[in-house]
């Protein structure tokens, strides 16, 4: 038997709340990055994320976000999931590991025939060091500080407040590194 969608059903498959849903259902079920994370019971029905989604203080274009409010999360629920603009989504992304073996944020240099460490944000050098522990460091404090401007940023006191305490786990090291 074949079931037949009715105006209603088309209705909601095109509102944003859907596509919303549809994203988060595919991206746990089909993403090799997301093979540890899993979607609260709650979520599994699309009225209940919808009700959550209409009850959120946020603008067209924010992202769905888990990891804000908890560090290393890896459940999208009502409880641990908040929207967020793009740019905090890309502020927060953790550090990995690079195909070349050094963690975000660290460059290997030579400077006199010497192998150095340079730690780099957006373009922009932040130093040199001798060791990669110590560019790293660095390169997390001062993603901190930038994090803590876009924190006074927000409007949105929920992830003003979030952002603080991210940017400060963030520049004490309680953010662990991705290898993916």
């Amino acid at each position: 038997m074949v079931d037949i969608a009715t105006d209603k059903d088309l209705e909601v498959f095109q509102t944003h709340a859907y596509g919303k849903w549809k994203s988060l259902m595919n991206r746990v079920e089909h993403s090799q990055n997301y093979t540890d994370v899993q979607i609260a019971e709650e979520w599994l029905l699309f009225d209940n994320f919808k009700v959550w989604l209409d009850g959120q203080d946020y603008e067209d274009g924010w992202h769905l976000d888990k990891d804000l409010l908890s560090i290393d999360n890896l459940i999208y629920g009502p409880d641990t999931c908040i929207m967020i603009p793009p740019e905090v989504n890309l502020a927060i992304k953790r550090p990995k590991i690079k195909n070349d073996g050094l963690p975000t944020g660290v460059c290997e240099t030579f400077i006199n025939n010497k192998k150095i460490y340079k730690a780099v944000f957006s373009g922009g050098i932040i130093g040199y060091f001798d060791d990669v522990d110590s560019a790293f460091s660095e390169y997390l404090k001062y993603k901190s500080k930038e994090i803590i401007v876009l924190a006074e940023m927000q409007s949105v006191k929920k992830i003003k407040e979030s952002l603080i305490v991210y940017a400060n786990n963030l520049a004490s090291g309680n953010i662990k590194t991705r290898t993916n």
